[in-house]
């Protein structure tokens, strides 16, 4: 597909999608989340945004919304206590870090 002027074309790939390998990468990242949960994996959260910025916290991994807007995490350790179970929001949260498999 040719530019024509004014056009902007780098939002996208000119390559076709290799489907096959997304659906390999899909299958493998849910395989990853079923494990973790399943096994209620330590995870190590840290946070931004307003109020809850560089905070970081830990607890062990009971379920992801299909989504990816929430997890939840049992015996969640903050600075400001423990929670049993926490529902957290994945707009907060910077990154989650899991245990090597």
């Amino acid at each position: 597909m040719e530019a024509r002027p004014g056009e902007d074309h780098h939002d996208f790939s000119l390559e076709p999608l290799d489907r096959e390998g997304v659906a390999r990468q899909r299958a493998a990242f849910l395989g990853l989340l079923e494990q973790t949960c399943g096994k209620r994996a330590s995870v190590t959260l840290r946070f931004h945004g307003p109020g809850v910025e560089g905070v970081s916290a830990s607890g062990r991994l009971v379920a992801v919304e299909s989504s990816l807007d929430e997890i939840l995490v049992e015996d969640l350790r903050t600075p400001t206590g423990v929670l049993p179970v926490a529902r957290v929001n994945m707009d907060d949260v910077l990154y989650v870090k899991l245990p090597d498999p």
